[in-house]
């Protein structure tokens, strides 16, 4: 039986083309990277109260997110979990998050927090957000929490405080009564001139009075 040229082309139409449509429509879709981004706190922030940790998570198969923290001078690598959230569309290739963190169960001081991803198969992404101040029974300092897209935080400007004069004392007037060391000299050696004329006179006086006798 041959075929005609139209059925010919028909053939080839749905051999050339149809196959390869169908192999598409069944091809898998890109892998996301797994990937943590914590939005909120920022590195270096004063915390007080309750705090609202922030962000959102990529990645296939997510099945848990931790949160948790640690000292930040701690060096030893052990982390302390405040909470943890079950995924239940664990095929979603994004979630968001907010998880709650009560500081007032810590001291003040300063801290390092991390959230952790859990995808299936037992694999974990983390993020860390640095040197958190917990400031709920101690004053807050004045310096600025590390802005968005900087590779360094930003130092708070020192202000410097104004400088009261110290008062100069004024000096007394001299004293009109105070007599200089020459002055004092003159005087005795007048004194002492005085008395010895005295004594002369007194004793010629009494020489004469003894010779007219």
């Amino acid at each position: 039986m041959r075929l005609s040229l139209s059925a010919f082309l028909g053939i080839f139409l749905v051999l050339g083309f149809a196959f390869p449509g169908m192999a598409s429509d069944v091809a898998q879709a890109p892998t996301i990277s797994p990937e943590v981004v914590i939005s909120k706190p920022r590195a270096g922030e004063a915390l007080q109260g309750v705090m609202i940790v922030e962000g959102r998570i990529r990645g296939d198969s997510l099945s848990l997110a931790r949160l948790m923290f640690r000292y930040a001078s701690e060096t030893s690598g052990t982390w302390f979990i405040i909470s943890e959230v079950d995924f239940e569309d664990e095929g979603s290739s994004q979630q968001e998050f907010r998880l709650e963190w009560d500081t007032t169960t810590v001291s003040d001081g300063n801290y390092d927090l991390r959230v952790i991803a859990v995808y299936r198969g037992e694999q974990e992404v983390g993020a860390t957000v640095s040197n958190l101040r917990i400031r709920n029974y101690s004053p807050i300092e004045t310096s600025t929490p590390r802005p968005r897209g900087t590779t360094s935080p930003t130092q708070a400007t020192p202000e410097t405080p104004d400088r009261t004069p110290v008062p100069t004392p004024t000096p007394f007037p001299p004293n009109a009564v105070t007599l200089q060391r020459g002055e004092i000299i003159n005087a005795l050696e007048k004194g002492l001139a005085a008395a010895g004329g005295l004594f002369l006179a007194l004793g010629v006086y009494h020489v004469v009075k003894k010779w007219r006798r």
